[in-house]
């Protein structure tokens, strides 16, 4: 997704358009890159729910697509990741943003045995400190999700994912919305993709 995802003005096509942002991602290297023509009309029509609700829960009147991909964990594998919050894995500290929303939609049946996620939620729901540091948590939640289930949380909610010991891949497509364009503090380019997401008619204000 460099091609897309680089350094494109906010003027290019895949910048402004879902349908051309779409289109060179079925040309990309992934999952969607062997997408049968008939299954892409059902991709972009996940996607756009999965907007509509972020769009509810941000109270906002339009969202962007920030981020998409696909997390795999193949069966009986160690891969794990451990506890973080999405502004620090992705922005790295460096870009103090608005909080964005992420969704984690389960392709299989999830739990802690196959790659569970785990959310550690605070009692101060202004408290976004390292999971290490003095402020209480309340005990962390082990999201058991069946297959087409969604899981939305803040880029400043703690979270993590156990290892896969099933016998099957662990399978999830995780998305993110914003409710405007996210900068760098050097770049007039917005970071990531910064797709706005089509409203749908009945959302539409005149």
């Amino acid at each position: 997704m460099e091609v897309v995802s680089g350094a494109l003005p906010p003027w290019h096509a895949v910048r402004r358009d879902l349908d051309e942002y779409l289109r060179q991602r079925y040309r990309s290297v992934g999952p969607l890159a062997s997408v049968p023509l008939e299954a892409q009309g059902a991709f972009r029509a996940a996607l756009s729910t999965l907007a509509e609700l972020a769009r509810g829960i941000l109270a906002a009147p339009a969202v962007y697509l920030f981020n998409e991909h696909f997390v795999v964990k193949p069966p009986r594998s160690a891969v794990a990741f451990a506890w973080h919050t999405d502004a620090q894995e992705q922005l790295a500290g460096h870009v103090h943003a608005e909080e964005y929303l992420s969704m984690w939609v389960a392709l299989d049946d999830i739990s802690a045995h196959n790659g569970g996620l785990l959310v550690r939620p605070w009692r101060d729901e202004g408290d976004v400190r390292a999971a290490g540091d003095d402020a209480e948590p309340s005990p962390d939640v082990v999201c058991k999700v069946a297959s087409r289930d969604a899981v939305a949380f803040g880029s400043t909610v703690w979270h993590s994912s156990t290892p896969n010991g099933s016998h099957s891949p662990r399978r999830v497509f995780y998305c993110q919305f914003s409710r405007a364009p996210l900068h760098g503090r050097h770049s007039a380019y917005p970071l990531c993709f910064a797709v706005p997401m089509p409203v749908p008619t009945k959302y539409v204000i005149i």
